[in-house]
C-alpha cells in the first residue's frame, strides 16, 4: 500500500528549509538547515506541542 508524502519547499529552493506531511496523518516533519532556522521559528507549526530534533 502506497502513502502520499507532500513536501513544501518553505522558502522555494531545493536546499533550504522543507515542511512534509504524509497523507491520512496528522503529523508533520520540517527540516531545515542550521543557517536557515531564524526564518522558520515563528511558524504557526512550532505553537503546537512536538518533538524536535537538533
Amino acid at each position: 500500500m502506497g502513502k502520499k508524502l507532500t513536501v513544501y519547499m518553505i522558502d522555494g529552493t531545493a536546499y533550504g528549509p522543507r515542511l512534509s506531511e504524509i497523507g491520512n496523518w496528522v503529523g508533520k516533519a520540517i527540516y531545515s538547515p542550521r543557517a536557515s532556522i531564524n526564518k522558520i521559528m515563528n511558524r504557526s507549526e512550532f505553537d503546537n506541542p512536538g518533538i524536535y530534533f537538533l
